[in-house]
């Protein structure tokens, strides 16, 4: 096909047509996937913090703490790939805590209401020597027995949930069986009743148009 001409016969001016553009917005890389976008690179196997990379992750948080919380989980994933933002968050709850250790001097106050998070002394064995606090061992031991208690709290707590959410099945499945009960003595009461009345029916006496009685007609006499 040859190229359209205007009406005089001349060729349109170029640049006449606007080639619609569409706009391809990238999304943001996750850190835990990486910047080339790689996936999982452990296949099927969780992505959890090690206990290799650990030490580097207490060293990061430090004895006095961090208010910055985001851009050290951040940061952390972005250096290990093999990790996932998920996992390193939730492993930065579990070895730190907002409660001041008495071992530590407290931090500077800064403007606005952000957290400090600090390092549990359960894992200052994990720093390196000249970042550990003075009588570092007395305290790792008194947080040691906390965190069992810790622990206990949390899986008795588990336990009393998976008991009530048992407990409220059972009810549940009790409350089913009760109503499908109660329907089908129901059924059964309706039905016996109309039998009942069907056969009391019958046993008065009550007549219908097949019961009628055939009555004689009576002859008239012919008076002459």
């Amino acid at each position: 096909m040859g190229k359209k001409r205007m009406r005089d016969g001349s060729n349109p001016p170029k640049g006449s047509k606007k080639k619609e553009t569409q706009t391809v917005k990238k999304k943001p890389a996750r850190p835990s996937i990486g910047e080339n976008n790689r996936g999982n690179p452990l296949g099927n196997k969780k992505m959890e913090v090690s206990d290799d990379i650990l030490p580097e992750l207490c060293r990061r948080i430090g004895a006095r703490g961090t208010n910055k919380r985001m851009k050290v989980i951040n940061e952390f994933v972005k250096d290990h790939p093999e990790t996932s933002l998920r996992q390193v968050t939730m492993k930065f709850s579990n070895i730190t805590t907002k409660t001041l250790p008495a071992c530590v001097p407290p931090p500077e106050k800064h403007a606005g209401r952000a957290f400090c998070f600090f390092l549990r002394p359960r894992y200052y064995h994990l720093l390196p020597e000249d970042e550990r606090p003075d009588e570092w061992k007395k305290y790792a031991k008194e947080d040691e027995v906390v965190w069992k208690e810790e622990c206990k709290t949390k899986a008795k707590d588990k336990a009393k949930k998976e008991q009530k959410i048992k407990d409220m099945m059972e009810d549940a499945s009790k409350l089913q069986a009760s109503e499908t009960e109660s329907m089908d003595v129901s059924l059964d009461f309706s039905t016996a009743t109309s039998s009942v009345a069907n056969t009391t029916g019958f046993l008065d006496g009550e007549e219908t148009e097949d019961d009628e009685p055939v009555k004689k007609k009576k002859k008239k006499r012919k008076i002459h």
